[in-house]
């Protein structure tokens, strides 16, 4: 009784630390939550996963690292309360949230692919790129579900989102997986030259030997065919490159 009571009077101490208006001691106070481990429960994941929305980047990361000595990987609660964290204002929380999630989520957790998931859909273009990013940590390669739900937004409006959907397949697919192969495919027709590199690098998923991906590689060659000037010449030669180094890859001109 007399341990549980100190401890009770202890958290209460550390949280109203994490108020301080000086960075070292909310950073200090952190600490001191990770060190509990498990015995705070879910008032103490509370007020960790809050202070990854501290003004302080240096706080904001050793919250991420206290997530994960007080939660437990799986835990919903932790994992629902960083996963809300997806769709905060600011860039910097976001990926705090990210990172975060790495922590109290193992690859392939249901719960956490379902809540960053269901935020690929969201108005704001920023919460569906942070949504990708975090796809692309707690998915496991070769999960269907999660390269389905990647491979629709290649086609999403933002060019940004598109480029964290090239990305996250990279982390989902597994190599030679047909269905990325053609969904890749379809960018290397974007507008922007930022997607088409992205869609040419991915093709790193292809199997040597896969005509179906040296067939689209060597299609960007046409690329060269653009008004060659300096400004095209500047976007399109690393494109050209780019890709005769994936097609020597794909059709074994290296040994």
């Amino acid at each position: 009784m007399q341990q549980s009571y100190q401890l009770i009077i202890s958290l209460v101490e550390v949280q109203e630390k994490l108020k301080h208006s000086c960075r070292k001691e909310r950073a200090a106070a952190l600490k001191d939550l990770g060190k509990l481990g498990l015995r705070g429960g879910d008032d103490v994941v509370t007020a960790v996963s809050d202070c990854l929305e501290d003004a302080d980047a240096d706080v904001r990361q050793v919250a991420v690292e206290a997530l994960g000595q007080v939660a437990d990987k799986g835990d919903q609660h932790a994992i629902a309360a960083v996963s809300g964290r997806l769709e905060h204002a600011s860039r910097e929380v976001r990926l705090a949230a990210v990172r975060a999630l790495t922590k109290v989520a193992e690859k392939g957790d249901q719960h956490a692919i379902v809540a960053v998931s269901g935020r690929l859909e969201h108005a704001d273009s920023d919460v569906r790129k942070a949504a990708l990013q975090a796809l692309g940590h707690v998915a496991e390669k070769g999960d269907q579900r999660a390269i389905a739900a990647v491979s629709s937004r290649l086609e999403d409006a933002s060019c940004d989102v598109r480029l964290a959907a090239a990305r996250a397949l990279a982390k989902v697919a597994e190599k030679g997986d047909q269905h990325t192969i053609v969904a890749v495919s379809g960018r290397l027709e974007d507008a922007d030259s930022d997607g088409r590199e992205v869609a040419v690098e991915s093709f790193g998923h292809a199997e040597k030997g896969d005509q179906q991906a040296i067939v689209a590689v060597s299609g960007r060659f046409e690329d060269a065919q653009f008004p060659m000037s300096k400004l095209c010449y500047q976007q399109m030669c690393p494109l050209l490159l780019l890709a005769l180094h994936q097609l020597s890859l794909l059709i074994h001109i290296y040994p």
